[in-house]
């Protein structure tokens, strides 16, 4: 396969459907002024207070109630792994001693300056895990692929700034390992970040098990971090959900994702907001932009030419605006006290550019609206 399909992108401060987590082996949370232990979790008591009530390890909410902040974590290094979700920001303590799919995959920590990637293939369609029918956790051959499932996919990095405005001549990042096993996890290890701001992963067929290309090459994108990044997201645009989105919308010739396609997903949490528009350089195009009548809320299939705004799914699409990078947002339906995340963005002819629009705390773009 040639990259003429390029990479899907995930806005860095968006959230997206995570891989559940067992927490195990984490120490017992202590909870400040307005908030209460339940089930070893601080939530927020029912008083409403002012911020000078609100004690330490806790911030005042958007309901005027203290809510706790993240608290540090420390797990049992010789049952479980620490891993930090790179959207929320919410650390967890996850069992390493579980089989199969159970167990996720190990990390560990990058070298001095370097960044470990590590997460899970979803498919766009219906947001399930992208695995194999019997999975065993096995690593995947990239010299024998699977003809189907992720062991027929690959998956690199890039700067992704550099992509964005290089196109094709963009080159992979350097690393010391890329690992996808039957479960559809992957680990990019060591990747060398030295003057990259944005580090790209894309997820593609691998041309030796899929000459045809079935898959629009996808991935996601995030800030480079000398640090390792867990339970991070990436996903599978076949050719067939591009043809059906064309299709129902009602375009002829090239598809959403020849001409170039942003898709936003707007949630609260991981709740999918009906009555957003996408924003572009800070206006919306009514011309442009296309949501979905699917009344299932993971379910991003049939484009509804008529809408004006989010479906059950939360979910648009934006082509029109090929461009350089610009910000990119939402209007409507925000929850009290929150707005929708801008974040830069991008139009490129055979690219798929998704961001998760996670509702976020009004003037405080680093905490997800409660």
């Amino acid at each position: 396969m040639t990259r003429t399909n390029w990479i899907t992108w995930l806005g860095a401060l968006g959230a997206v459907a995570v891989l559940g987590a067992t927490q195990a082996g984490c120490n017992e949370p202590t909870c400040g002024t307005g908030t209460i232990d339940m089930n070893g979790a601080c939530v927020p008591a029912n008083d409403m207070v002012g911020s000078a009530a609100c004690g330490a390890g806790t911030h005042l909410g958007a309901t005027s109630q203290c809510v706790p902040d993240l608290p540090p974590t420390q797990c049992d290094p010789d049952s479980t792994e620490q891993m930090t979700d790179p959207m929320t920001g919410i650390t967890t303590c996850v069992g390493t001693g579980g089989t199969g799919c159970q167990a996720q995959i190990a990390c560990g920590t990058p070298s001095a300056s370097k960044m470990t990637i590590c997460g899970q293939f979803f498919n766009i369609e219906d947001n399930t895990l992208l695995r194999d029918a019997t999975p065993t956790g096995a690593n995947c051959d990239p010299s024998n692929p699977t003809p189907t499932g992720p062991c027929s996919m690959q998956i690199l990095a890039y700067d992704a700034i550099d992509f964005a405005t290089n196109g094709m001549s963009a080159t992979p990042l350097p690393n010391d390992e890329i690992v996808i096993n039957n479960c559809g996890q992957f680990r990019i290890k060591n990747v060398n970040i030295s003057g990259v701001n944005f580090v790209g992963i894309g997820l593609e067929d691998n041309v030796k098990a899929t000459p045809t290309a079935p898959h629009r090459l996808s991935g996601v994108a995030l800030p480079a971090v000398a640090k390792a990044i867990t339970n991070f997201p990436a996903y599978d645009v076949k050719n067939s959900v591009d043809q059906a989105w064309t299709s129902s919308a009602g375009l002829s010739g090239s598809t959403f994702v020849d001409r170039g396609v942003y898709m936003a997903l707007f949630t609260h949490g991981a709740t999918p907001v009906a009555g957003v528009k996408i924003t572009v350089a800070g206006g919306t195009d009514a011309t442009n932009d296309y949501y979905f009548s699917d009344t299932d809320p993971a379910s991003r299939m049939t484009v509804a030419p008529a809408a004006t705004a989010t479906g059950a799914n939360g979910a648009g699409l934006m082509i029109g605006h090929n461009m350089n990078l610009t910000n990119y947002s939402g209007t409507g339906m925000e929850p009290t006290g929150c707005m929708w995340p801008t974040d830069l963005g991008d139009q490129i002819t055979n690219v798929a550019f998704i961001q998760p629009r996670v509702a976020q705390v009004s003037g405080n773009s680093t905490m997800i609206c409660p």
